[in-house]
């Protein structure tokens, strides 16, 4: 697969990603006002948490797209570990 196929790859996951988790926090925010306090900021948290978590997620598998998409710019293998 060439670089450009990649990244197109990445921003579609990425993008349904986000809808998906905009999704699940918008419901998540109907049903807090529905909610007693201590209920509410649980779900809160699990609503946010994942949130959080797939944004480090799609930030570092972005970066090793690029990584991987300059080295074969320069037709040189990528070099995996330190």
């Amino acid at each position: 697969m060439n670089a450009l196929t990649g990244e197109w790859m990445f921003w579609i996951a990425a993008v349904g990603c986000a809808a998906a988790e905009a999704a699940i926090i918008v419901s998540s925010l109907r049903t807090l006002r529905l909610s007693d306090g201590a209920k509410a900021a649980r779900e809160a948290v699990w609503a946010i948490l994942p949130a959080i978590a797939l944004a480090w997620l799609l930030v570092a598998t972005w970066s090793q797209v690029k990584r991987a998409s300059a080295h074969e710019h320069m037709n040189m293998p990528m070099q995996t570990g330190a």
